[in-house]
C-alpha cells in the first residue's frame, strides 16, 4: 500500500530527527564544559521566564503583554548568547541543526501542516524503485539528446515530440487523466523519452509506477491465481490501479490472450474512471492495437492521449 510506504518514510524522517537532536544535546553538553558562564546565562534567562508565567498565573489579564515580553527576552537571550560565544571565537551559527531540508527541518510537514516537497519527492522515488531494475530515476529531460538523430526529417520530428513532452512535464497534474501513448517501430528511443519524461515529474514528487507488459501480465497471473501472494504483491497491485502515473512499455510483446485482454481493459477501465494517468510504448500501431486489444480498452486509452508520430530509422545499438 502507498500509505505503508508513506508511513515508514515518516519513521525515517522521524529518526533522523531523533539523530539529529542527539548531535546537538551532545554539542550543548560540550559548550557547557568548556564555558560554565553559557549554562548560568540560559539558567538567569530561564528564571526570568517563569516569573513572567507566575505573573500570567496570578493575573490573567497580563497573559497578552507577558507573551510580548517573553519575545523580547528570547530575542535578549541570543544577543547575550552570540556575544559569548563570539567572544570565544566561536561562530554561533556552527551550534545550529544541521538541516536536510531547510523548508520542513526534515519534519516532513511544513508549517501548514502539508507535506513537504522533500518528502514528496522521496515518496515518489521509493515507489519509483518498486518498479525494479528497469526504473531509471535518475533521468530527466535534460538528459535527453537529439544528437542520435542522424536522419534530418526523424531528428526535427523528435525534437517536436521533446519540445511537446517538456510542455507536458510542465503542466502535468495528477488526477487529469491525460493518457500518453507512443506507438512505432522498434528503436525509435520511446523508452528512453518516457522514462526522461518520468524523472522530470518525480522531481515534483508524483507517485509514477513502472512495468513492461510482459511483467505485468506475469505478475497479474500470479496475483489472480497464486493461493499465497508473495510480499509486496498487495503494493504492487495497488499501483498498477492507483499511481499517479503508470508506465507501461513494450505493450503487444506479452503473450496477448483472452485473460490479457480481459485485464488490459480492467486496467485502462479502471484508471479511466478514477482519472489516473496511463503512458504506453508499443511497437504495435494504431490499427493492430485496436486489433490486439478490447475495442473499448482502446477507445478510453485514446479518449484523452498526446499521440505522437514516430518514423525514421532504427537507432544503433547502444544508443537510447
Amino acid at each position: 500500500m502507498i500509505e505503508d510506504i508513506r508511513r515508514e518514510l515518516l519513521r525515517e524522517y522521524e529518526e533522523r530527527r531523533f539523530l539529529r537532536d542527539l548531535e546537538v544535546r551532545r554539542k550543548q553538553r560540550q559548550l557547557y564544559e568548556e564555558i560554565p558562564e553559557l549554562q548560568a546565562l540560559e539558567q538567569k534567562y530561564k528564571e526570568m521566564e517563569l516569573e513572567i508565567l507566575r505573573a500570567v498565573f496570578s493575573s490573567p489579564s497580563y497573559a497578552k503583554s507577558a507573551a510580548q515580553e517573553q519575545e523580547k527576552l528570547y530575542a535578549r537571550l541570543e544577543e547575550d548568547r552570540e556575544d559569548l560565544l563570539r567572544r570565544r571565537d566561536i561562530d554561533p551559527d556552527s551550534l545550529l541543526p544541521s538541516y536536510e531540508c531547510p523548508h520542513c527541518r526534515d519534519r516532513a510537514f511544513l508549517d501548514d501542516g502539508s507535506y513537504c516537497p522533500c518528502f514528496n519527492r522521496r515518496l515518489a522515488k521509493r515507489i519509483y524503485q518498486m518498479s525494479g531494475s528497469i526504473a531509471k530515476e535518475d533521468r530527466d529531460l535534460s538528459s535527453y539528446t537529439l544528437d542520435i538523430f542522424n536522419d534530418p526529417e526523424q531528428r526535427a520530428n523528435m525534437g517536436k515530440i521533446y519540445s511537446a513532452m517538456k510542455e507536458e512535464a510542465r503542466f502535468f497534474t495528477p488526477g487529469s487523466g491525460k493518457n500518453y501513448l507512443f506507438s512505432g517501430p522498434v528503436s525509435q528511443g520511446k523508452t528512453f523519452l518516457m522514462e526522461s519524461f518520468a524523472g522530470e515529474l518525480l522531481k515534483e514528487g508524483i507517485i509514477i509506477f513502472h512495468m513492461t507488459a510482459p511483467a505485468m501480465v506475469d505478475f497479474l497471473r500470479r496475483y489472480r491465481f497464486q493461493g499465497r501472494p508473495e510480499e509486496n504483491d498487495e503494493q504492487v497491485y495497488q499501483l498498477l490501479m492507483e499511481s499517479d502515473l503508470l508506465l507501461l512499455d513494450d505493450l503487444g510483446k506479452e503473450n496477448v490472450t483472452d485473460f490479457v485482454v480481459t485485464e488490459f481493459f480492467h486496467l485502462v477501465n479502471h484508471r479511466y474512471l478514477n482519472k489516473k494517468s496511463l503512458f504506453i510504448s508499443t511497437n504495435l500501431n494504431i490499427k493492430e492495437l485496436f486489433a490486439t486489444y478490447d475495442e473499448a480498452a482502446m477507445d478510453r486509452l485514446l479518449a484523452h492521449a498526446y499521440v505522437p508520430k514516430f518514423f525514421g530509422p532504427p537507432l544503433k545499438r547502444g544508443t537510447p
